[in-house]
């Protein structure tokens, strides 16, 4: 049974605050976009429900690959169970050639557990509308009945991130006002995944196009094939900005920017046309790429005084984090407290601020007897040596009630209790929801003391070392037991972020 997609929106803001939502950006034409851009003053909120982007898109109605660009404006709306995208394009080529679309799209989505279904169709009762026109020729859509759409995508919501997979399909069937007729059809598989620090989606489209001419003294009939890839990426980069000239109170910053990109690559083989535009049996292969960014936003970060640790190996990691707010300069007066382990609860709280999940509420209504009438109450945890005015609180919370993290036992959290390097690396692992890309109880790992890997840390380890969260020591040793201190876990911590924000990209783009 659906659920309402009130519900399903409150579970996806409380596991993350991804704004950049890939799925939809490009359409479902073939066409790339620059995709939607968040100011800095917008960079923690979500984005907004219509915007016009750039849009570049290849036309093959004639037979021959036509590029045409201009913009697209994509509006999103969510109505109890319903989810809505609507397109209007508006596109040239040269003074004279032009494209004009408009269609919106239904789907209807249904939750369960952690996983978002959503099919969709061309909205009933809104006739798709698109004309283009070509050296004189125009191409349409003469009835309902001449676009035909379906998607069907699965959403997996982990802490840190959502991702998606799934399938669509359209046909169209264009008339001119010379007698033609042309089927264009598309299928696509679909993927990508939608975070914080960048997001990145995949569409691999097989197309086939057929023409049909049937005017007085003349009879034609021509197809051809080929494919598009389509790759979307946004990132929010980081780089530090070394200030010139000397004379100024602080050496430099860094610079935060939105980078959005997208690539279309496509190889198209279409039959050749004589000079009065007949088929022939030669075939003519088209393949190109073309891509399309948008203008980077920008946005200086605070800076913070870190003297006390110049010249050690993690400084950088230590200006990073605590240029992005998630570490506090309070802790930074001395270097030595770098080499103090990191207590559970601290690492709870930096690492629900790396990978930017919302931390949930932790208050509810009072429902007793007695009480008054707007009074709320904190919702208790069953650890017992967590307390509710710790300062911590909504951070063990979080991370409790989003599975990141467990307690040591099934009543207690020791929240004050150094962490040990293996469990930080589950914890990391568990973010990203990367658990299931190796194969369960893996054996062997490639660091030395392989066998004092706990059985339970033997998967995360795994992946951790595959998308190099961490690497040992400089004698090939993990040091699994060992306890994390706080220049280690904020190095793990920047790299994990690190890969969120470029390396998870490269995979999706491969």
């Amino acid at each position: 049974m659906a659920k309402s997609i009130a519900v399903i929106i409150v579970l996806m803001l409380s596991f993350n605050t991804t704004a950049y939502a890939k799925l939809g950006d490009n359409g479902f034409e073939g066409g790339i976009s620059s995709g939607r851009v968040l100011t800095p003053l917008d960079n923690h909120a979500r984005a907004a429900d219509k915007q016009t982007y750039p849009y570049t898109e290849l036309v093959l109605v004639t037979g021959v690959p036509i590029v045409f660009s201009g913009t697209v404006m994509v509006t999103r709306s969510v109505k109890n169970d319903i989810e809505s995208f609507a397109y209007s394009y508006s596109l040239t080529n040269g003074a004279k050639n032009k494209l004009t679309r408009t269609v919106t799209y239904q789907a209807v989505i249904t939750e369960n557990d952690n996983q978002i279904i959503r099919v969709m169709a061309t909205k009933q009762g809104a006739k798709p509308k698109e004309t283009i026109v070509i050296d004189g020729t125009t191409y349409s859509l003469k009835t309902a009945n001449d676009y035909n759409f379906s998607l069907s995508t699965i959403n997996d919501l982990q802490p840190a991130c959502d991702y998606y997979a799934g399938n669509w399909a359209g046909e169209k069937i264009y008339k001119t006002n010379n007698g033609k007729t042309i089927t264009v059809s598309m299928t696509s598989q679909i993927c990508g995944y939608d975070q914080y620090w960048g997001a990145t989606e995949t569409q691999n489209i097989n197309i086939r196009i057929s023409g049909e001419t049937d005017q007085k003294n003349v009879y034609d009939l021509w197809g051809g094939s080929g494919t598009f890839k389509i790759s979307s990426t946004m990132s929010n980069t980081l780089s530090y900005i070394e200030n010139k000239p000397d004379a100024i109170s602080f050496e430099g910053g860094y610079l935060r920017k939105q980078v959005n990109n997208s690539i279309l690559t496509y190889n198209i083989n279409l039959p050749l046309f004589d000079s009065k535009g007949i088929a022939t049996d030669s075939i003519v292969n088209y393949s190109d790429t073309m891509s399309l960014g948008s203008f980077p936003q920008q946005e200086r970060l605070a800076i913070g005084d870190t003297s006390a640790i110049k010249g050690h190996w993690y400084e950088e990691n230590v200006r990073q984090l605590l240029s992005l707010g998630i570490i506090d300069s309070r802790f930074i007066s001395h270097y030595w407290e770098f080499e103090n382990y990191i207590s559970r609860k601290e690492f709870a709280k930096n690492v629900v601020e790396s990978v930017k999940i919302t931390p949930l509420d932790i208050t509810e209504p009072a429902m007793s007897a007695g009480r008054r009438k707007n009074e709320e109450v904190i919702i208790p945890l069953h650890f017992n040596d967590v307390r509710q005015n710790d300062e911590y609180y909504q951070y063990i919370f979080t991370a409790y009630k989003t599975g990141i993290m467990q307690g040591v036992s099934d009543f207690l959290f020791s929240p004050n209790e150094p962490l040990t390097r293996a469990q930080a690396l589950v914890i990391s692992v568990r973010l990203l929801g990367l658990e299931s890309i190796v194969r369960s109880n893996a054996l062997i790992t490639n660091f030395n003391d392989n066998d004092e890997i706990p059985d339970w840390a033997r998967n995360a380890v795994v992946v951790a070392s595959k998308i190099e969260l961490v690497n040992g020591d400089e004698h090939r040793n993990l040091n699994p037991n060992a306890n994390l201190t706080k220049a280690e876990a904020i190095t793990l911590l920047n790299n994990l972020i690190g890969f969120m924000r470029d390396d998870m990209a490269n995979h999706y783009r491969q």
